[in-house]
């Protein structure tokens, strides 16, 4: 059951980075930019032409994406 766990929620991690990219760029972040998550950050920060900002955002997520997809790849590949 402990397994199970693990599995759904790397999973749910993954699609929700992938899901609200979406919906953020079409409502353009809704009210005062409080819909950001940190997929959407860094176009948020590369219209606002703060270069640094965007790849430190976007930097920062790809070793944790990067692990958390690699897990998932071996686990339900058994």
């Amino acid at each position: 059951m402990q397994m199970l766990y693990i599995t759904c929620t790397l999973l749910s991690m993954i699609w929700t980075s992938a899901i609200s990219t979406a919906s953020t760029l079409l409502t353009g972040g809704g009210p005062a930019d409080l819909t950001h998550v940190l997929a959407t950050l860094g176009i948020r920060y590369l219209r606002l032409d703060q270069l640094s900002l965007a790849m430190a955002s976007i930097v920062c997520a790809l070793p944790f994406v990067l692990a958390a997809d690699v897990f998932m790849m071996k686990r339900l590949s058994r």
